[in-house]
């Protein structure tokens, strides 16, 4: 089956249906590959044809956030162009997080360190010893290991 519009014409006994195209007797074929994805936005013509998003343009609404993209991140459609310019967890807008590849989701701001033990420039520690660095709060790395101080 080739992608494209066709206009539906119903035949019986008593004549046939207009043959000029209108929304109640067209029919898009968006492709006949369910893995096709037209305009590169990371969602197939399908599912783009199934949520009414636009196969043909990355951004559907013109924002800059491809659909795909949004979608990932907000899992709520209809997209809504309003979602570039919302500040998320990290501190940019969407577009922003989009244009340098971040997780919008994620905070991001560095930590501070409280204090460091041995004290800065200190001399004469083993090589072997213990060093402690203490934030102002608590950090998770990557494994879902928490570091930092308690009740934070």
């Amino acid at each position: 089956m080739l992608s494209g519009r066709s206009t539906l014409v119903a035949t019986n006994a008593s004549g046939s249906s207009t043959a000029i195209p209108s929304p109640s007797n067209t029919l898009t074929i968006v492709s006949s590959d369910p893995n096709v994805d037209f305009d590169g936005d990371g969602l197939t013509n399908i599912y783009e044809a199934a949520i009414t998003t636009n196969y043909a343009n990355s951004s559907t609404t013109g924002d800059g956030l491809p659909d795909g993209w949004a979608l990932f991140y907000t899992s709520t459609p209809p997209l809504n162009a309003a979602l570039a310019g919302q500040i998320g967890a990290n501190g940019s807008t969407y577009l922003q997080s989009f244009q340098r590849g971040l997780n919008p989701l994620l905070n991001t701001v560095a930590p501070s360190v409280s204090n460091v033990f041995p004290v800065n420039l200190a001399t004469n520690y083993p090589t072997n010893g213990v060093i402690v660095v203490r934030f102002y709060r608590t950090i998770a790395d990557g494994r879902g290991l928490v570091y930092g101080p308690k009740g934070d």
